[in-house]
């Protein structure tokens, strides 16, 4: 099984929009039966896959509606005081744990739950380790072992603290998506600095790759030609640099609440939007799943369309 992190030091950049499209492309353009774990407090991820509500004990947050599967007449015998509802979060202090079905054939969800993951943030700095940067990687490998998932996906919030850390610690393979301006290329290195620094802890059989840098939200201007171009030009970019995604408003459209289509794939097969999404998708699956890197160059020019 193959864990896919998607890690920025910075907000705005589509990370959680990025996420969902290769957690969608995998399960739905290659049949293969995954997990989205949402470890962003804001819960965006979530609310566009499953039922979700405002969550009264924190200000801009999302928590989980109840499960479907949840009957308060017969509730599990090792669980007999669940209430319905059910979170990545609970794997921090010890719960049982329930994936909800998602609209997505074949994609399961491990749901945010803003407080929650906001009080495991806050755990004494002795504790973090243990109880939050080790359980999340506990917890994928019982997956792995346990479960049909070919693919876990897991997006982090936009700060770099414990839950990044945690998603990080878990992976096989970090996706980085950048904006093409200094402070977003400047978080970039910042992520593959701490992604090094996870391959050095870790055992030889037990590596952490870089599956690819992601520019996202890329427009027509000096500035982000520039960037293009500097990142094109680092030598062995082809091993990392994925095809970029230009600036579009369809991105935001598919996440509204009830939109139809709700999925990049779900558009026409000449959609610039879904050309460019299975371009790059397709080379993070080649990557994470075939170990095979191909040069982007001869596409990887940007559709403005």
């Amino acid at each position: 099984m193959k864990v896919i992190t998607t890690a920025g030091n910075k907000g705005g950049i589509g990370k959680s929009t990025i996420a969902l499209t290769l957690a969608q492309y995998l399960a739905k353009c290659k049949n293969m039966k995954g997990a989205f774990i949402d470890l962003d407090p804001q819960g965006n991820s979530s609310s566009s896959l499953i039922p979700t509500t405002r969550d009264p004990a924190h200000p801009t947050g999302y928590m989980p509606k109840a499960h479907p599967e949840w009957d308060p007449n017969n509730l599990p015998e090792d669980d007999p005081h669940w209430d319905g509802v059910s979170s990545i979060a609970d794997i921090f202090t010890g719960k049982s744990i329930y994936p909800y079905p998602t609209w997505v054939d074949n994609l399961h969800c491990f749901p945010s739950f803003a407080s929650l993951l906001e009080d495991a943030q806050r755990v004494l700095k002795v504790d973090v380790k243990e109880k939050v940067i080790n359980r999340l990687k506990e917890f994928t490998e019982m997956l792995s072992t346990h479960s049909e998932y070919q693919f876990v996906i897991i997006d982090t919030n936009p700060q770099f603290g414990p839950l990044t850390m945690a998603g990080l610690r878990a992976a096989t393979h970090g996706l980085l998506p950048t904006e093409l301006e200094q402070y977003g290329i400047n978080g970039t290195i910042g992520m593959i600095q701490a992604i090094s620094q996870e391959q050095l802890r870790r055992v030889k059989d037990d590596t952490i790759k870089v599956a690819g840098i992601l520019p996202n939200q890329v427009r027509k201007t000096a500035v982000h030609t520039k960037f293009l171009n500097d990142l094109r030009s680092i030598e062995k970019s082809e091993e990392w640099l994925l095809p970029p995604i230009a600036q579009r408003t369809i991105y935001s459209e598919l996440v509204v609440e009830d939109a139809k289509p709700n999925c990049v794939f779900n558009l026409s097969k000449t959609h610039p939007a879904r050309i460019e999404s299975e371009k790059w998708c397709s080379h993070v699956y080649d990557r994470v799943f075939n170990n095979v890197y191909n040069k982007i160059y001869e596409e990887g020019e940007v559709s403005y369309g």
